[in-house]
């Protein structure tokens, strides 16, 4: 994992945002996939209002958070359409192999404790 810059480390601090870090694979076909799993451990802490406020990001912010979003407007009952139209804005190239993940992606396996779910599920 790359170090947070010490100006990031002081922003989540003063913002009370916790450090959860998942290290995974992009989608490279075609053989190499972003893991379900790992998708799902994120998507927990993000579908848990006790891990909040969060906060996104990887190292260039496309591809792999792309998947993770995409999966997350799922859960929030998005339209596919509207998912691929968010996708594609931020993603610019590469999206294929992305877009078949998400679209297979199984939302109603996710494992989240619906107790602590945001208000804006």
């Amino acid at each position: 994992m790359e170090d947070l810059t010490p100006d990031m480390e002081q922003f989540m601090r003063e913002e009370g945002i916790q450090n959860f870090h998942y290290r995974t694979e992009g989608n490279k076909e075609p053989f190499q996939e972003i893991s379900t799993e790992d998708i799902n451990h994120a998507l927990v802490k993000l579908l848990d209002e006790r891990s909040h406020p969060v906060l996104i990001h990887c190292l260039k912010g496309k591809h792999r958070i792309g998947c993770l979003v995409g999966c997350l407007r799922k859960i929030q009952r998005w339209s596919k359409t509207s998912i691929f139209d968010e996708y594609r804005r931020f993603a610019d190239t590469k999206v294929l192999a992305d877009l078949e993940f998400i679209e297979i992606f199984d939302e109603e396996l996710v494992p989240y404790d619906r107790a602590h779910k945001p208000f804006w599920l």
